[in-house]
């Protein structure tokens, strides 16, 4: 897409050297609108003050970092502005690497071409701003009742503090544990595996936890599809991982710099970079969808494996900068992982790159979108190598699939069972539950635990590093 079609505010002013009132710099005001033609590079559009416009056509060209427009305006035959012509060259504004929210903007100069009335002589130049205004709607919000529901409380405590406990459950002290499981939070399937002193070895893909994995999420999805449906808005989920360049709504967001986790910044790098779709995440698309492949698997190995490779890596690939919700600020890391303050339940906080609010972000839901179609590839798979073998049922208000050879766990683990189990969880039954009363209740127990899990206290949270539990733990997606 031409980076110049679009609609913008233009003003111009006079170029006066000194003036006592910024006013009296003002030109001129205008909607400016620019459409592509057939050729990428020819422009049209108008120049609009009030009822009376003027016809453009124009010009853009591309030279190393910089965008220039070139376009001539001229009056309409039998309207106010005939004989008027101005030409226009400007070029696009710098783009911050780290501007938050940064609007696009056309810097240039006007020339009065001709003169026309009332009394306004020829080759007069003034200076000139467009800022942007709209194009094409992107795909990249959710609507505000969605937005708002997932970036409630209860759901950012969940999904953080799910993550973490079978994340790290391996690498915490018997103590630790028994607290953990005394609030009737014990995984029963812990997702990765740690040396004894704490060393990453890998995810357990064995043990059924890519079960949970899948479940738990294909729960969120329902939840958005239902509420995307309900409200009138059509779902936006990756049907396949979009290539290097392909969509403008879906450009890899840059790098941040990350100038105390030198590994943490070498990783984004890498992720970000377009050899690294073409050499990784290509071939997992592929590979996903390969019934050969998938027929060889069961549902727990499936789950395992997308969520401790692609999975991770789409997240990191496609966070933005995160910032602090209130000041902007860029941070390193997004929300320190014990500060469980109020202000982070914002929906401007939605850092794709932490468990507490990816689930904020909207590219949450394509990548997830993508993951949870390739169960229905691997039931497909299976149904076509091992009739019967797999048989489907409705569980905790979404489809699935019972206990056998090829699906190991008979009840998924989302919620303790005394909050609900698989039942009332993200947007199932309530299993009896008065909605309102079971979400406090679930809240108390999540700000519990997370104290526990990401004490606030100095002493608290320094023994955890030393331990190394903190970066086990970490709501971080992919950390260690």
């Amino acid at each position: 897409m031409n980076d110049f079609a679009a609609k913008w505010t233009y003003r111009s002013f006079h170029n006066l050297p000194k003036v006592d009132d910024f006013a009296e710099l003002r030109f001129a005001e205008a909607d400016l609108e620019l459409e592509e033609t057939e050729h990428t590079n020819l422009l049209r559009g108008r120049l609009s003050f009030g009822t009376a416009y003027l016809e453009i056509v124009g010009t853009s060209s591309e030279l190393g970092r910089e965008k220039t427009l070139r376009m001539r305006a001229e009056g309409v035959v039998g309207t106010p502005t005939e004989g008027w012509v101005y030409d226009y060259e400007g070029v696009l504004s710098h783009k911050w690497e780290h501007g938050d929210a940064q609007r696009p903007t056309i810097v240039g100069t006007v020339i009065r071409t001709a003169p026309h009335a009332p009394d306004r002589p020829a080759g007069y130049t003034a200076s000139f701003i467009a800022v942007h205004r709209s194009r094409p709607a992107p795909p990249n919000t959710l609507p505000d009742a969605v937005r708002a529901h997932f970036a409630s409380r209860v759901h950012r405590l969940h999904h953080a503090a799910w993550h973490g406990i079978r994340n790290g459950w391996n690498a915490m002290p018997e103590a630790l544990k028994k607290q953990v499981a005394a609030m009737d939070w014990e995984t029963p399937r812990p997702a990765r595996d740690f040396s004894s002193t704490g060393v990453l070895k890998g995810p357990i893909v064995a043990n059924g936890s890519g079960e949970d994995f899948l479940f738990f999420h294909r729960q969120m999805i329902v939840m958005y599809r239902d509420m995307m449906a309900s409200g009138g808005h059509s779902v936006i989920e990756w049907v396949t991982i979009p290539e290097p360049g392909t969509a403008p709504f879906n450009d890899v967001p840059q790098i941040w710099p990350l100038r105390s986790i030198e590994m943490m910044q070498r990783r984004l790098v890498a992720l970000k970079s377009d050899a690294y779709y073409w050499s990784c995440m290509r071939i997992w698309d592929q590979k996903f969808k390969d019934s050969s492949y998938l027929a060889t698997l069961t549902l727990g190995e499936l789950g395992s494996l997308l969520e401790f490779t692609v999975h991770n890596d789409l997240h990191m690939r496609w966070s933005a900068a995160p910032r602090d919700p209130e000041t902007r600020a860029l941070l390193e890391l997004g929300r320190p992982a014990n500060d469980f303050s109020k202000k982070w339940e914002s929906p401007s906080y939605d850092w794709l790159g932490e468990f507490y609010s990816s689930h904020v972000n909207p590219f949450f839901w394509r990548l997830h979108g993508w993951v949870d179609d390739r169960i229905n590839d691997w039931l497909l798979a299976h149904e076509h190598k091992h009739p019967g073998e797999i048989a489907a049922v409705s569980k905790g208000g979404v489809d699935w699939f019972e206990a056998g050879k090829w699906v190991e766990v008979d009840k998924p683990w989302v919620w303790p069972e005394s909050l609900g189990g698989i039942n009332g969880g993200h947007g199932g039954h309530h299993d009896g539950h008065n909605p309102d009363d079971l979400n406090k209740k679930r809240l108390l127990s999540l700000e519990r635990l997370v104290e526990i899990l990401y004490p606030s206290t100095e002493v608290e949270r320094l023994e955890l590093e030393h331990l190394g539990i903190a970066k086990a733990i970490s709501p971080i997606v992919g950390a260690l």
